[in-house]
């Protein structure tokens, strides 16, 4: 007889206790995704079941009021953290708490573990130490460090001492701030007041400053030109040592190159020459006509990057140094004046079709040109004895069509000259103008001018409208 076994199987009940058991596990991985995990915390109190967004203004409630309570001298003193330079970043916190909500794996670890998130914070230690300084300028007398400085009158490096002071542990102050926005809660410390050591001693120092008269010491000089010798003096050397760090703590002394280039750079600038520029008449075709002033070449130097690295060599060596500079010849350039064919001979060399006036006080005469064409010639009374007219090359600057004019004569009396016509001056008080109380024009001597350039009213009129402001006006003899 064959016996068939018989069947297993699994009662429903299992099977659906199975089936809850997974359903709630998916539920507990998805609502989870984004609260508070089992056990998780913040600075010692939980966040289970809350949200990043609820996270983060709890974090801002706590530690809106969060300070440190230091007892010095007997006293107590609150200093909240801001002014520790101690910030809480909220948000930085919320995210570092949730990191564990990323994974599903961590979701369900945490059913069995408990994790406390402390703080983030954020520490500005320019404004901690600032806060630190006050408060042991405050409660006690601050150490003098020991400094180093060049002295003009020993021309040296000298030392001024360093002082103990008396004062705190200031570190401990920092450490009990940066608990206090980790944990989210208050701190108190009592600090000791202790003797304190200067953060750069005497000796210290005196070590910097005797390395840096050692830099010092050798002598240095540059020759230049036409046996210029230019020396560095001990203050320029001085100039050239770093002493001090960038928080002006004493260094092994070295030297700054840049500092050493434009001490040397200053030195190349004192024995350079600059070129002397020429100048020529030329013609409109370009034919030099004559040379008005010779030109003079300059002298450049040409080694000071050379000179520097040599000197920097010898001081760090040491050694004295005397180095000499070399030149680069500047040529000079030449100035070309274009003229008129002609007017390199007469008292002004005017460009071609350019308007002047030329004044003869040893003729008596006044001549309009253009260029080196006379297109007028008339005679005219010059300033009396004693009051002459004067000479150089000038220029009109103002004109009158009619103007009443005054002045003082040589024995300090005025005199007036009403509705003078066509004014055309030309420097200070001197004019060219009409003058038809004069008998006749052509002469000079007692009884002339004075000083202006007296004219019979037509040649005046033709001066005035031949001549506008800026026409150049030579007068000589």
């Amino acid at each position: 007889m064959t016996i068939i076994p018989k069947k297993r199987t699994v009662p429903l009940v299992v099977l659906l206790a199975a089936v809850l058991v997974a359903a709630g596990a998916v539920g507990y991985a998805l609502r989870m995704a984004d609260h508070g995990l089992p056990g998780a915390s913040v600075a010692g109190r939980s966040i289970t079941g809350r949200t990043a967004d609820q996270v983060r203004e709890s974090v801002e409630q706590r530690a809106a009021d969060l300070s440190v309570v230091v007892t010095m001298d007997g006293q107590d003193q609150r200093i909240p953290l801001s002014e520790l330079g101690v910030s809480i970043d909220a948000q930085a916190t919320a995210d570092r708490a949730f990191e564990a909500n990323e994974s599903i794996v961590s979701r369900f670890a945490a059913l069995v573990r408990t994790k406390d998130t402390p703080a983030v914070i954020v520490v500005d230690e320019d404004a901690q130490r600032t806060r630190l300084a006050g408060l042991v300028a405050e409660h006690g007398a601050t150490a003098r460090d020991a400094s180093v400085s060049f002295s003009d009158e020993e021309e040296a490096f000298t030392v001024s001492p360093g002082e103990k002071g008396r004062g705190y542990d200031t570190n401990a102050v920092a450490d009990a701030a940066a608990e206090a926005g980790r944990s989210l809660s208050g701190q108190s410390l009592a600090l000791t007041l202790t003797e304190v050591d200067p953060a750069v001693t005497t000796e210290q120092a005196r070590g910097t400053a005797d390395a840096a008269n050692a830099l010092i010491a050798p002598e240095v000089s540059v020759n230049g030109q036409d046996g210029a010798v230019i020396a560095a003096t001990a203050a320029d050397k001085a100039s050239w040592v770093v002493t001090t760090d960038e928080d002006g703590r004493p260094v092994d002394p070295g030297l700054d190159r840049d500092a050493v280039a434009g001490w040397v750079g200053s030195a190349a600038a004192s024995t350079n020459t600059a070129p002397v520029n020429g100048s020529r008449l030329v013609s409109a075709s370009g034919e030099v006509l004559r040379v008005t002033a010779e030109g003079t070449d300059g002298k450049s130097v040409n080694n000071a990057e050379a000179i520097t690295g040599q000197l920097l060599d010898a001081l760090g060596a040491g050694r004295p140094y005397s180095g000499a500079f070399t030149y680069d010849t500047v040529p000079a350039q030449n100035t070309d004046k274009v003229i008129a064919a002609g007017a390199e001979n007469l008292a002004y060399q005017a460009a071609p079709g350019e308007r002047w006036i030329d004044i003869d006080l040893g003729n008596d005469t006044v001549t309009a040109y253009v260029g080196a064409d006379a297109q007028a010639t008339m005679l005219m009374v010059p300033g009396r004895p004693g009051m002459e007219t004067v000479t150089g090359t000038f220029t009109v600057y103002l004109k009158y069509e009619s103007q009443t004019m005054r002045g003082a004569n040589a024995d300090g009396t005025t005199w007036t000259a009403p509705d003078v016509q066509w004014v055309s001056y030309f420097h200070g008080d001197y004019a060219l103008h009409a003058a038809p109380w004069q008998p006749s024009f052509g002469w000079d001597g007692p009884g002339g001018s004075h000083g202006c350039v007296n004219m019979s009213t037509s040649d005046a009129a033709y001066v005035f409208d031949f001549a506008p402001v800026g026409t150049t006006v030579v007068s000589h003899y």
